[in-house]
Protein backbone atom coordinates (compact mmCIF):
# COMPACT_ATOMS: atom_id res chain seq x y z
CA UNK A 1 0.00 0.00 0.00
CA UNK A 2 1.09 3.55 -0.91
CA UNK A 3 0.40 7.13 1.07
CA UNK A 4 0.93 10.01 -0.66
CA UNK A 5 1.26 13.13 1.67
CA UNK A 6 1.33 16.39 -0.17
CA UNK A 7 2.81 19.73 1.58
CA UNK A 8 1.93 23.05 0.27
CA UNK A 9 4.75 25.62 1.22
CA UNK A 10 4.82 29.24 -0.13
CA UNK A 11 3.10 27.59 -3.20
CA UNK A 12 5.31 24.90 -3.85
CA UNK A 13 3.95 21.61 -3.69
CA UNK A 14 6.29 18.35 -2.40
CA UNK A 15 4.89 15.13 -2.35
CA UNK A 16 6.55 12.24 -0.57
CA UNK A 17 5.21 8.51 -1.08
CA UNK A 18 5.50 6.10 1.15
CA UNK A 19 5.36 2.66 1.47
CA UNK A 20 3.34 0.73 3.98
CA UNK A 21 4.17 -2.88 4.75
CA UNK A 22 0.56 -3.64 5.46
CA UNK A 23 -3.09 -3.03 3.70
CA UNK A 24 -5.55 -1.41 5.50
CA UNK A 25 -9.44 -2.26 5.11
CA UNK A 26 -10.92 1.33 4.23
CA UNK A 27 -14.49 1.94 3.58
CA UNK A 28 -16.27 2.68 0.87
CA UNK A 29 -15.40 6.18 -1.11
CA UNK A 30 -18.55 7.47 0.03
CA UNK A 31 -18.06 7.22 3.70
CA UNK A 32 -14.37 8.16 2.91
CA UNK A 33 -15.45 11.51 1.27
CA UNK A 34 -17.58 11.60 4.37
CA UNK A 35 -15.14 11.52 6.98
CA UNK A 36 -12.71 14.04 4.56
CA UNK A 37 -15.71 16.67 4.89
CA UNK A 38 -16.13 15.91 8.73
CA UNK A 39 -12.66 16.11 9.32
CA UNK A 40 -12.37 19.62 6.70
CA UNK A 41 -15.15 21.31 8.23
CA UNK A 42 -13.77 20.82 11.96
CA UNK A 43 -13.89 23.89 14.07
CA UNK A 44 -14.57 24.78 17.92
CA UNK A 45 -17.64 25.22 17.56
CA UNK A 46 -18.58 22.33 15.57
CA UNK A 47 -16.42 19.14 17.07
CA UNK A 48 -19.30 18.25 19.43
CA UNK A 49 -21.70 17.85 16.70
CA UNK A 50 -19.21 16.43 14.07
CA UNK A 51 -17.74 13.94 16.91
CA UNK A 52 -21.47 12.69 17.40
CA UNK A 53 -22.04 12.47 13.28
CA UNK A 54 -18.58 10.24 13.02
CA UNK A 55 -20.11 8.00 15.84
CA UNK A 56 -23.12 7.60 14.19
CA UNK A 57 -21.84 5.73 10.42
CA UNK A 58 -18.36 5.14 11.61
CA UNK A 59 -17.77 1.47 12.11
CA UNK A 60 -15.35 -0.21 14.43
CA UNK A 61 -14.01 -2.29 11.63
CA UNK A 62 -12.67 0.75 10.06
CA UNK A 63 -11.13 2.33 13.06
CA UNK A 64 -7.11 1.70 11.84
CA UNK A 65 -8.08 3.14 8.27
CA UNK A 66 -9.25 5.92 10.20
CA UNK A 67 -6.37 6.71 12.25
CA UNK A 68 -3.97 6.00 9.07
CA UNK A 69 -5.71 9.05 7.29
CA UNK A 70 -5.35 11.10 10.63
CA UNK A 71 -2.38 10.06 11.26
CA UNK A 72 -0.67 10.51 8.50
CA UNK A 73 -2.23 13.05 6.26
CA UNK A 74 -3.82 15.29 9.01
CA UNK A 75 -1.19 15.37 12.54
CA UNK A 76 1.76 14.76 10.41
CA UNK A 77 1.06 18.03 8.33
CA UNK A 78 -1.27 20.21 10.04
CA UNK A 79 0.38 20.61 13.93
CA UNK A 80 -1.73 23.62 14.07
CA UNK A 81 -4.83 22.07 14.70
CA UNK A 82 -3.34 19.49 16.86
CA UNK A 83 -5.46 20.18 19.64
CA UNK A 84 -8.65 20.00 17.62
CA UNK A 85 -8.69 16.79 16.52
CA UNK A 86 -7.57 15.94 20.39
CA UNK A 87 -10.96 17.42 20.89
CA UNK A 88 -12.84 15.47 18.74
CA UNK A 89 -11.06 12.15 19.62
CA UNK A 90 -12.44 13.05 22.91
CA UNK A 91 -15.80 13.43 22.05
CA UNK A 92 -16.28 10.45 19.84
CA UNK A 93 -14.77 8.70 23.33
CA UNK A 94 -13.83 5.41 21.84
CA UNK A 95 -11.17 3.65 23.89
CA UNK A 96 -10.78 1.40 20.53
CA UNK A 97 -10.19 4.12 18.61
CA UNK A 98 -7.49 5.94 20.53
CA UNK A 99 -5.45 2.83 20.58
CA UNK A 100 -5.78 2.93 17.09
CA UNK A 101 -4.68 6.55 17.12
CA UNK A 102 -1.34 5.54 19.61
CA UNK A 103 -0.73 2.88 17.28
CA UNK A 104 -0.87 4.78 13.64
CA UNK A 105 1.62 7.38 15.23
CA UNK A 106 3.67 4.75 16.28
CA UNK A 107 4.35 3.38 13.29
CA UNK A 108 4.16 6.36 11.19
CA UNK A 109 7.41 7.98 13.34
CA UNK A 110 9.15 4.73 12.55
CA UNK A 111 8.00 5.07 8.66
CA UNK A 112 8.84 8.57 8.60
CA UNK A 113 12.50 8.29 10.75
CA UNK A 114 14.18 6.67 8.13
CA UNK A 115 14.67 9.80 5.63
CA UNK A 116 16.14 12.81 6.75
CA UNK A 117 13.41 15.12 3.99
CA UNK A 118 10.67 14.11 5.97
CA UNK A 119 12.18 15.67 9.39
CA UNK A 120 9.12 18.08 9.60
CA UNK A 121 6.60 15.70 9.14
CA UNK A 122 8.57 13.42 11.63
CA UNK A 123 9.11 16.85 13.83
CA UNK A 124 4.66 16.97 13.82
CA UNK A 125 4.20 13.14 14.06
CA UNK A 126 6.86 13.69 17.87
CA UNK A 127 4.54 16.68 19.02
CA UNK A 128 1.58 14.73 18.01
CA UNK A 129 2.24 11.31 19.89
CA UNK A 130 3.32 13.42 23.16
CA UNK A 131 0.26 15.34 22.86
CA UNK A 132 -2.10 12.04 22.56
CA UNK A 133 0.05 9.94 25.20
CA UNK A 134 2.40 11.44 27.76
CA UNK A 135 0.39 14.91 27.37
CA UNK A 136 -2.90 13.36 28.43
CA UNK A 137 -1.39 11.45 31.11
CA UNK A 138 -1.72 8.34 29.39
CA UNK A 139 1.16 5.55 29.51
CA UNK A 140 3.07 4.82 26.58
CA UNK A 141 4.81 1.33 27.08
CA UNK A 142 8.52 0.37 25.60
CA UNK A 143 6.96 -2.58 23.68
CA UNK A 144 5.12 0.47 21.73
CA UNK A 145 7.81 2.23 21.26
CA UNK A 146 11.19 2.77 22.94
CA UNK A 147 11.83 6.30 23.80
CA UNK A 148 15.78 5.72 25.00
CA UNK A 149 16.03 4.44 20.80
CA UNK A 150 13.82 8.08 19.74
CA UNK A 151 15.79 10.01 21.87
CA UNK A 152 19.39 8.90 20.67
CA UNK A 153 18.25 8.75 17.05
CA UNK A 154 15.59 11.46 16.03
CA UNK A 155 16.17 14.66 17.93
CA UNK A 156 13.29 16.39 16.76
CA UNK A 157 10.72 14.16 18.59
CA UNK A 158 12.36 15.12 21.94
CA UNK A 159 12.32 18.70 21.01
CA UNK A 160 8.83 17.99 20.52
CA UNK A 161 7.50 15.84 23.25
CA UNK A 162 9.08 16.90 25.94
CA UNK A 163 8.55 20.68 25.66
CA UNK A 164 4.89 19.22 25.29
CA UNK A 165 5.29 17.39 28.37
CA UNK A 166 6.45 20.41 30.43
CA UNK A 167 3.38 22.30 29.19
CA UNK A 168 1.13 19.61 30.85
CA UNK A 169 2.75 19.45 34.35
CA UNK A 170 2.14 21.70 37.22
CA UNK A 171 4.94 23.10 39.54
CA UNK A 172 4.68 23.32 43.14
CA UNK A 173 4.84 26.46 44.45
CA UNK A 174 6.78 25.19 47.80
CA UNK A 175 9.68 24.13 45.43
CA UNK A 176 9.67 26.58 42.21
CA UNK A 177 12.54 28.55 41.40
CA UNK A 178 12.22 32.61 42.36
CA UNK A 179 14.78 32.76 39.37
CA UNK A 180 17.30 34.06 41.51
CA UNK A 181 21.01 32.20 41.27
CA UNK A 182 22.53 31.02 43.63
CA UNK A 183 26.16 32.09 44.53
CA UNK A 184 27.61 29.23 46.53
CA UNK A 185 30.35 32.01 48.24
CA UNK A 186 27.76 34.21 49.03
CA UNK A 187 25.32 31.31 50.93
CA UNK A 188 28.53 30.44 53.14
CA UNK A 189 28.82 34.47 53.74
CA UNK A 190 24.62 34.14 54.53
CA UNK A 191 25.27 31.62 57.10
CA UNK A 192 28.09 32.90 59.20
Amino acid sequence: MLLKIELMFEGCALMYVISLPFSLQAPAFEIQDKISFIVNNLSPANVEAKAKEFSEFFKEQYYPWFARYLVMKRASIEPNFHDLYLKFLDKVNSKPLNKEIVQGSVKGSELIKSSSEERSLLKNLGRWLGKITIGRNQVLRAREIDPKTLIIEIDPVTDDVLPTVMDGTETDPETEDDGSETDPEKAEDDRS
